[in-house]
């Protein structure tokens, strides 16, 4: 209906004007004379026109509907917060038709305090065992962009805690807070020159052998000695040695010492090895014989007596 309205007045409209230009074109021709009459003759002709013209009557527009938009206020955020500050947030809606909530009913952008996570030491390992970090954020507060965390600390004053082993190495330990014991201890390299040891028995050329272990040193490993290289093939010397006096003649026994000898090689040799002494025994012992005698008449006797004498041994008597 509104339509139809419309259309009529259009029509209407552009009748009374194509009236009006084509009248101004017939008063310009047929009237002469002062311009002021051409004028007045033009007005006349459009009060006429004015008193015979009706109004139009249209109806007003009927207001668009728009819909209705339901709103619960649950905002919630959407995801995370983005490297440029802002998240977003959505809430339950209802339209009655599409687009009767305007966008932000239903999505609102707000800043937000978004923290990379990229941690950089901006500071060494301190006595504590704890160093400073900084990363990136934005729209956040500076309680934000630094911490403070544990970290390994390494003084560097190593001691020995050990002799140097034959293996070449040693232990040592420094200073660590926060550490694992890993970075507490370390074995490191070391000079080692053990102590020289025998290996077997002098040989027969009077040379002793020796050797040692050795790590991480240029010393020798080996080396000879001179030594005294002894046969054992001992031999008495002389017999057991006693004093022939009236006083010692009267003892049943008497202890006294016999020496002997054997071979040696080497330089290393000395009287000590070459010679030695054990005791030995002087036994005082007696047995019945029997002794003769002449007569001065030449005759030949005999008769039994006990004679003494003395007899070595290596064994008490």
């Amino acid at each position: 209906m509104i339509n139809v309205v419309i259309i009529l007045s259009t029509l209407v409209l552009s009748f009374v004007l194509i009236y009006l230009m084509m009248t101004d074109r017939d008063t310009e021709v047929s009237i002469s004379g002062p311009t002021s009459q051409t004028q007045k003759g033009g007005e006349e002709i459009t009060s006429k026109i004015t008193e015979n013209a009706k109004d139009i009557q249209t109806a007003p527009p009927e207001p668009e509907d728009k819909g209705t938009c339901e709103t619960k206020g649950d905002w919630t955020m959407e995801g995370e917060c983005a490297p440029n500050g802002t998240v977003k947030f959505t809430q339950t809606y209802k339209e009655s038709k599409p687009g009767a909530c305007s966008p932000g009913e239903k999505v609102q952008t707000k800043p937000c305090c978004y923290q990379k996570g990229d941690w950089k030491d901006i500071s060494e390992c301190q006595t504590n065992g704890m160093k400073k970090q900084e990363q990136t954020i934005v729209n956040c507060g500076n309680e934000f962009k630094t911490q403070t965390v544990p970290c390994c600390y390494q003084k560097g004053d190593w001691k020995d805690v050990s002799e140097c082993q034959p293996n070449g190495k040693k232990n040592q330990e420094q200073t660590t807070v926060n550490c694992d014991d890993k970075f507490k201890a370390r074995a490191i390299d070391c000079e080692y020159i053990g102590d020289w040891i025998k290996v077997g028995e002098c040989q027969g050329d009077g040379r002793q052998h020796f050797s040692r272990d050795v790590a991480n040193s240029n010393a020798a490993k080996t080396k000879t000695e001179p030594c005294c290289y002894e046969h054992g093939n001992w031999v008495k010397e002389g017999g057991c040695i006693y004093p022939m006096r009236q006083s010692e003649m009267e003892k049943r026994h008497y202890e006294s010492t016999q020496k002997y000898k054997q071979t040696v090689v080497g330089s290393a040799c000395t009287n000590l090895n070459k010679y030695k002494t054990k005791p030995c025994w002087i036994c005082h012992k007696t047995k019945n014989v029997q002794g003769s005698a002449r007569r001065p008449d030449g005759t030949k006797i005999y008769f039994p007596y006990t004679q003494h004498y003395f007899e070595e041994s290596d064994n008490r008597c």
